[in-house]
């Protein structure tokens, strides 16, 4: 499972941060390459502006854990259900451990 860290703002911006929920927990001190390359890799984050268009939300990324994915456009498709936000993608590899997917599931937490 991910955490998700998630926010947006009536301006259309968003900002968005996956973490694995086991990533490694950092004392202190500064990482090592290694430790740098373990947490990076337990990570996705990018934050820009969107629009909504119906059921389809327009990323359109301005900075990301990824450089590829900067200054490209994110489309996804969403759909709101009390609490749940479901998120679903073009079927493609995940950029953190290479299974394919495509659907998101976030249940509110209160």
């Amino acid at each position: 499972m991910l955490p998700l860290r998630l926010a947006h703002r009536l301006d259309g911006r968003q900002k968005g941060a996956l973490v694995a929920d086991n990533r490694a927990k950092r004392t202190g001190g500064v990482p090592t390459d290694k430790e740098k390359a373990e947490l990076f890799g337990t990570m996705i984050a990018y934050a820009g502006t969107y629009r909504i268009d119906g059921d389809k939300v327009d990323h359109n990324v301005g900075v990301s854990w990824n450089q590829l994915w900067t200054d490209s456009k994110q489309v996804r498709f969403f759909k709101a259900e009390r609490e749940t936000l479901t998120i679903t993608t073009a079927v493609a590899k995940s950029p953190r451990d290479g299974q394919e997917g495509r659907i998101v599931v976030f249940k509110r937490v209160h």
